[in-house]
């Protein structure tokens, strides 16, 4: 018969199905709770208000929000993530939120390493850099001022010195050698030991050979008195 059905206590459906195949709302509930004890199926249709769920709620199949299909394979991708909104935005490379930062050895940079993403340490990208630079790169305008230390220059043998040398090339300069000079010969600078009638010792001494300074190397006028030994002046 046509007209509202009244149940004043519980309704039992011991069958399958309550059906309704000419109304277009089958069943309207109002003002109370529904439980369901076993599995709710809607089959076919929509709810189209809103719903509150107290307990969880198992999704065998997919879950679609307008036209997007969230499934359980794209949501376990998400289990386990800690990153917060504002991280995920800097991985979006949005231009707001670049900043200035000072980079510490220990900072990490994401990279993809093949299929993987990975954190690399700063530092790590200073190891490559180093080790990867092609031998005779480094020009003088990559060195700072005052960069480079004694420590740094390749060994020369103690006692030498670095002159220009053939070709303009430096060239380290033995000048170790005892009693030696340096000399400038107008080409090159040399190291010669010293010829004639005096020798140069080691601690710097000059010593002239005896008879070796005639009185054509002395100045006129210039002898004195106590310049002579006793009895050295002879009538003659």
């Amino acid at each position: 018969e046509a007209g509202d059905l009244q149940i004043d206590g519980d309704l039992t459906v011991t069958g399958n199905d309550i059906k309704s195949s000419t109304a277009a709302t089958a069943i309207t509930l109002t003002g109370a709770d529904v439980a369901v004890a076993g599995d709710l199926t809607v089959t076919g249709g929509n709810i189209k208000n809103a719903v509150t769920l107290d307990a969880g709620v198992t999704v065998v199949g997919n879950i679609v929000i307008g036209s997007a299909d969230i499934n359980e394979a794209e949501l376990e991708i998400l289990d386990g993530a800690t990153a917060s909104t504002d991280e995920l935005n800097i991985m979006d490379g949005s231009a707001t939120t670049q900043a200035t930062v000072t980079l510490d050895a220990t900072d990490g940079v994401v990279i993809s390493d093949g299929d993987v993403m990975k954190q690399a340490l700063v530092s790590d990208f200073a190891t490559y850099i180093s080790t990867n630079i092609t031998n005779g790169t480094v020009v003088e305008d990559d060195l700072a001022d005052d960069a480079v230390t004694l420590a740094k220059m390749a060994a020369i043998t103690q006692g030498s010195f670095i002159v220009g040398g053939a070709g303009n090339a430096p060239t380290a300069l033995d000048a170790k050698t005892s009693g030696q000079i340096l000399v400038g010969n107008n080409t090159d600078l040399v190291s010669v030991a010293v010829s004639g009638d005096a020798t140069l010792a080691a601690n710097g001494a000059l010593t002239i050979a005896g008879d070796a300074v005639t009185s054509a190397k002395i100045d006129d006028a210039t002898i004195v008195e106590g310049d002579l030994a006793d009895d050295a002046v002879t009538l003659a």
